[in-house]
């Protein structure tokens, strides 16, 4: 068997074990891999099966794992990023948001880690210490957030994050508020930059979504609309779901705006 055959066969072993109470078998399946394959493929069949036993909801052992590989291995092993990462996934997942934003806390503190991954472990630390409950690290951290948030060229990513801040902390409303007007700059900036119609209405649907829905900024996407050319709204206008889900946000804009008059244009 090559490796990869022989860790899909650990893994449904482990999983048919768990899933009617037997005694697992992590630790002869670990030293299996290393004896066959090596102690590197060793680490990885750790990790793999502390995942299936998260998928399972053994997540005292899926735990145990993955820190056991976290501690063993060198911080510049991508096997290293990989089990931290999982770590903090899993954490989230089970609501222990404070312990997910550590483990992502170390993710983007090791200097081995690449920069893309450093970067969106920073959000992410910074999404769990907002779910947590814990504002008041994130606003003593405002600064670096501000400094990696610049780096930021994906309007999604930044209308997420302020999304977040905005329904989650008060406190910082103001902060939330003026980085989704940097990624709703960004996003009129891909709109405009669009190529095709589809393309260009999936970033207006996502943009005018976060400003009705989120942001109490209907105002915003009727003042876009309305100073829309009829050639750009013929060049929009399909028959896809995305167009007319644009539509329906429009209608729902005019009627928290009280104008409903215009609302029943989009009726």
């Amino acid at each position: 068997l090559s490796p990869n055959e022989w860790l899909a066969g650990a893994k449904e072993i482990l999983r048919s074990r768990l899933e009617t109470n037997q005694p697992d078998n992590v630790s002869s399946l670990i030293a299996q891999a290393e004896a066959h394959y090596g102690p590197e493929f060793a680490q990885k069949t750790a990790h793999s099966l502390a995942l299936t036993c998260a998928a399972v909801q053994q997540a005292d052992l899926a735990r145990d794992l993955l820190q056991e590989n976290v501690r063993r291995l060198p911080v510049d092993k991508p096997q290293w990023g990989r089990s931290a990462w999982a770590l903090a996934r899993m954490e989230s997942q089970l609501g222990r948001h404070g312990e997910s934003a550590n483990w992502y806390r170390q993710v983007f503190e090791t200097s081995a880690t690449p920069a893309r991954f450093r970067l969106l472990a920073r959000l992410r630390w910074a999404e769990e210490l907002v779910a947590a409950g814990q504002p008041d690290q994130l606003l003593a951290a405002k600064p670096l957030m501000d400094s990696v948030l610049a780096d930021v060229r994906n309007p999604d990513v930044l209308m997420n994050f302020a999304r977040q801040i905005y329904v989650s902390s008060p406190e910082l409303e103001d902060w939330a508020l003026a980085w989704f007007d940097r990624g709703g700059e960004q996003a009129l900036s891909r709109f405009q930059d669009s190529a095709n119609p589809s393309e260009a209405i999936e970033v207006l649907f996502r943009l005018t979504r976060r400003q009705v829905v989120d942001f109490d900024r209907g105002a915003d996407a009727i003042r876009f609309w309305e100073n829309m050319s009829d050639q750009r709204r013929e060049w929009l206008w399909s028959l896809h779901n995305g167009f007319w889900e644009y539509l329906g946000l429009l209608f729902k804009a005019y009627v928290l705006e009280s104008r409903y008059e215009e609302a029943e244009a989009f009726a």
